[in-house]
């Protein structure tokens, strides 16, 4: 007879789920070619489950705010479609002006 030595306690696997991060993108370009940026900006998410939410300002010299605020989870095709999006606008020579940022800290970004 073999005595088999089992564990008292059982292993517990932890799931660990990504954790939605609120993320604004803004950039500053022409008026001109407002309507390009933005279609840019939504045709990058549209195969992600990202929700946008556009809000324009048109500055004093004429140019154009846009500004993008999106809920993503790091490591998704969401937060790869932004880096792609960034890089896209980089080369636009009528965008002046681009930043992001990424909340970790879960706390979405206020409008006001």
């Amino acid at each position: 007879m073999k005595i088999r030595f089992r564990p008292l306690t059982r292993r517990t696997t932890v799931v660990v789920r990504p954790v939605p991060t609120h993320c604004t993108l803004q950039a500053v370009c022409d008026r001109s070619v407002e309507k390009k940026v933005r279609a840019l900006c939504f045709l990058a998410f549209a195969d992600t489950d990202t929700c946008l939410h556009s809000v324009h300002t048109i500055n004093r010299d004429g140019s154009v705010g846009v500004l993008l605020q999106m809920t993503l989870t790091p490591e998704s095709p969401a937060a790869a479609a932004l880096e792609r999006l960034v890089v896209h606008l980089t080369h636009e020579p009528q965008v002046r002006d681009l930043r992001w940022h990424l909340y970790p800290d879960n706390i979405p970004p206020s409008t006001a």
